[in-house]
């Protein structure tokens, strides 16, 4: 995989990209073409775990776009790329998702606060995959991880996350206003300074899924709903 990186004029919102062959004796290839602009701090990004395939992210107008391998989030070692920003202390982060590519029943993207980018860190995450499933999973120890699955979520939803000290709250809503909690609050005694942000993996180590998500905010709690 190779990137090319251009600047169109100020007024422009798409360029054109060609491929060439040096003769008709060569074969010219373009395809899986992922155009974005970089992400601007405090926003960055990268893999969790070194993966066959390296991860790329950035941003198209409003969106969050994120290009990942990886096997997965949740077990005993997250597998996943991570768009992601420092965080201390108490916050929420909401996100609107608005579609991931269907590579697997596994292929997900969401919402994620995480004390390091080690794979097997205490962490907590609320994604959505194509096989129309909410998984709200949570690592209270360096190990094996807990998974509460809502089944027939038929669309992209909006999910949030909130921690109140050591307490993690999931939610979710179909249209940014009506909010409800997905499982149950969960204790996990992570340290204060954390990584928060939006994790994304194809199911598949071998295989590039694409994901995007709006709407991304990180700021102070909010209210809890029952």
């Amino acid at each position: 995989k190779g990137s090319v990186n251009f600047t169109t004029g100020s007024s422009n919102t798409s360029a054109t990209i060609f491929a060439y062959r040096a003769s008709s004796s060569q074969t010219a290839y373009a395809d899986s073409f992922f155009l974005s602009q970089p992400l601007v701090a405090p926003w960055g990004s990268q893999d969790v775990t070194d993966l066959p395939l390296d991860g790329t992210a950035g941003r198209l107008g409003d969106k969050f776009v994120v290009q990942s391998s990886g096997a997965g989030i949740g077990g005993t070692s997250d597998k996943m790329h991570f768009i992601s920003q420092f965080f201390t202390g108490d916050t929420t982060i909401t996100a609107r998702i608005l579609g991931v590519d269907h590579t697997s029943l596994t292929a997900c993207t969401g919402v994620m606060i995480r004390e390091t980018n080690s794979s097997s860190v205490r962490s907590a995450s609320l994604t959505w995959s194509p096989r129309q499933t909410l998984d709200f999973t949570h690592r209270s120890v360096s190990g094996p991880s807990t998974t509460t699955t809502i089944p027939d979520v038929l669309t992209p939803p909006w999910v949030r996350l909130t921690r109140r000290g050591n307490m993690f709250t999931a939610y979710s809503s179909p249209d940014g206003i009506a909010w409800s909690r997905v499982g149950t609050p969960q204790t996990i005694p992570m340290t204060a300074a954390t990584q928060i942000g939006i994790p994304a993996c194809s199911g598949n180590a071998d295989i590039l899924t694409e994901s995007a998500l709006d709407s991304v905010t990180v700021g102070a709690p909010i209210p809890d709903v029952l």
